[in-house]
């Protein structure tokens, strides 16, 4: 009994470490979200800074690719976590009885 107390007490730290992480990484996509909507604004602002070869615009577009492609691995992540939360089983299973001897 004491092993699924144990057991029980486990998988409620695993899902409240889950549910902190979700809770961080749903904070840092809207922050990805509105530094790329800073960073539209900034460059339709100042398009006419640019030089003819445009460097500006070069380094802007990379810097947009740069957070769109951040934000794409944290929805991916955000995914993964939020499957583990859907499946607890998995994280904690009670012995077998061929276990138990």
């Amino acid at each position: 009994m004491t092993d699924q107390k144990n057991g029980q007490e486990y998988l409620s730290f695993v899902l409240e470490k889950l549910q902190a992480r979700l809770a961080e990484i749903s904070q840092s996509l809207l922050d990805g979200q509105k530094e790329i909507e800073n960073m539209h604004d900034y460059y339709w602002q100042n398009y006419t800074e640019m030089d003819q070869y445009g460097y500006e615009d070069y380094d802007n577009q990379q810097a947009l690719l740069h957070q769109v492609n951040a934000n794409q691995e944290q929805l991916l992540l955000r995914s993964r976590f939020r499957k583990m939360l859907d499946s607890p089983c998995l994280l904690y299973t009670s012995p077998s009885p061929r276990d138990r001897g």
